[in-house]
């Protein structure tokens, strides 16, 4: 007679490396089906633990979820806080200069569209627009990390732009809207890639895709257009 599945054990589940590997288990859990969709039992088995060690490492599934949150706005932000944070500088060493700004602003969009396309592919991207569509605590974390440093950054170049300073209400919602021109693109890709019949965000395809979005961009603050790199 077979031996019945071994279970996790429990003791071994308090070591430090159970915690990052619920994190990772949860995170494409959650993105696809919500904080209400998931179990503890299910998020435990996909993470190979007891479900005792939610509670140990996180106190209860909704400490795990924030965790969650901490862990994708923390990557998400690794590689655009650096970016995000030299664009005031960036725009005042412009003074004015159009052209100057639309370099940036293609810089900006560039890559902060590669990153949302590396966060589709590891899973973030999902999370982040579940917190988008229906926040819920988790997305103080996220704002504060990664949305906020973000549309601090695109309200810069629209106050330049539009010649009003970064805090008026119009460089915040129009930078605001220069996302129009990189969300869709990878949130509802589903509708163009049919319509086009190929994909649009893999391989070489994704150059000309980010070259759409830096054209949609500067063309929404009327901001001179920058040839592509290498090109004249």
């Amino acid at each position: 007679m077979a031996a019945p599945p071994s279970l996790p054990d429990a003791a071994a589940d308090r070591g430090e490396e159970t915690r990052p590997r619920l994190i990772e288990a949860a995170q494409p859990l959650f993105a696809r089906d919500g904080f209400d969709g998931v179990s503890a039992r299910r998020i435990a088995e996909a993470g190979h633990a007891n479900v005792a060690a939610i509670a140990y490492h996180f106190g209860s599934k909704r400490g795990l979820y924030l965790a969650v949150a901490e862990a994708v706005a923390e990557r998400s932000a690794a590689a655009l806080a650096p970016l995000a944070s030299g664009v005031a500088a960036e725009v005042a060493a412009a003074d004015g200069d159009r052209a100057r700004l639309g370099r940036l602003l293609a810089t900006v969009v560039g890559r902060l569209m590669r990153g949302l396309v590396t966060a589709r592919e590891d899973g973030r991207a999902g999370f982040l627009l579940r917190e988008l569509l229906m926040p819920s605590e988790a997305f103080d974390i996220l704002d504060r990390d990664f949305f906020a440093p973000m549309n601090r950054a695109f309200a810069a170049i629209a106050g330049a732009a539009l010649d009003v300073p970064a805090g008026h209400e119009q460089a915040i919602l129009r930078g605001h809207l220069v996302l129009g021109a990189i969300m869709p693109l990878i949130a509802a890709r589903a509708v163009v890639e049919r319509r086009l019949g190929r994909e649009i965000l893999d391989g070489a395809a994704l150059d000309g895709t980010v070259a759409v979005a830096i054209a949609g961009a500067c063309g929404s603050l009327g901001l001179p257009v920058p040839p592509p790199e290498g090109g004249d």
